[in-house]
């Protein structure tokens, strides 16, 4: 009830930015420096809320903390809203000639790596110089709303799963092969069909099986460049990206095998929020996204 009747008061925005960036960074001392202002800033804004308040927000220890009842609840009301405000602050700054602010887009890394997205964020830079973009480089499935991401990459094989508050838009097909080194198949031979890899030690992206193989492949990785790393010193045979396995080809480290098998493509698409609106930067970036892709290809 107390913290009902404070929350009809005015609050500090400051300190309650404040306090929620203390709940999603985890410590204090990585709130201070996301936020750019000492440790003890950010003790005295969440100690100064907490008084306006009249509860505990926060219980304290020498390195961590725990969230009360009133914190949560608080965190759950507040935080939304502060987000609101971020974007409303945001779309305020760009203007639709000249767009302005930063874009947050994540990435898996092996598209984080490409040829393709260093292209893209070099001409996006070039073009719109008052735009920062701050890219998020992970392999994990990124919450985009809890992380105030505007847009991330994802490269899929199949449709991706139907979601209401998502919008997804096609980039591209990400062309597959099938690949050794020339060792593994001096060693064990070059499979004749898709059956016979059912004989052979096989690897695959731990989220790109291929259903069309005869067995469950025996090494998996959240990854396909350590994947083609292992396949060129001979851990056995694998589905890579053709933009992945071409510098490796190109040394001779690895080779193409099953050619007459057509491997589905994969599909590189973007994602953003269905509830956030689209300021001038993030439409630029989709647009440039598409346009670079047509022109040149992906990879």
């Amino acid at each position: 009830m107390l913290l009902k009747v404070a929350l009809e008061l005015p609050i500090n925005l400051n300190d309650l930015d404040t306090f929620v960036a203390v709940v999603e960074a985890g410590t204090f001392t990585q709130a201070a420096q996301q936020l750019g202002v000492p440790k003890s800033t950010v003790s005295r804004r969440v100690a100064r809320l907490e008084a306006h308040l009249g509860t505990g927000l926060l219980t304290r220890s020498s390195r961590s903390f725990e969230i009360s009842d009133d914190g949560l609840a608080l965190y759950a009301r507040c935080a939304p809203a502060l987000r609101d405000i971020r974007d409303v602050e945001r779309d305020l700054a760009d203007s639709a000639s000249s767009p302005r602010g930063r874009v947050r887009v994540t990435t898996s890394i092996d598209v984080g790596t490409s040829q393709y997205l260093a292209e893209l964020l070099a001409s996006y830079s070039e073009r719109y110089r008052d735009v920062r973009v701050h890219l998020q480089i992970t392999n994990r499935v990124v919450d985009l709303l809890e992380e105030n991401i505007d847009l991330g990459f994802r490269s899929h094989i199949g449709a991706l799963p139907s979601r209401d508050d998502l919008v997804t838009r096609t980039i591209g097909p990400v062309t597959l092969g099938v690949f050794a080194s020339p060792s593994y198949v001096a060693r064990h031979g070059e499979p004749a069909s898709l059956d016979a890899l059912g004989e052979h030690r096989t690897l695959s992206h731990n989220r790109a099986y291929l259903a069309e193989w005869p067995a469950p492949p025996d090494l998996t990785a959240d990854d396909y460049r350590p994947l083609a790393s292992m396949m060129a010193a001979g851990a056995g045979i694998g589905v890579l990206p053709d933009f992945v396995a071409a510098s490796y080809v190109a040394e001779g480290r690895l080779v193409r095998v099953l050619s007459d098998w057509t491997v589905p493509p994969a599909t590189l698409s973007l994602v953003w929020l269905r509830s956030r609106h689209l300021a001038p930067r993030v439409r630029a970036f989709i647009d440039l996204a598409v346009a670079r892709a047509r022109l040149g290809g992906l990879w």
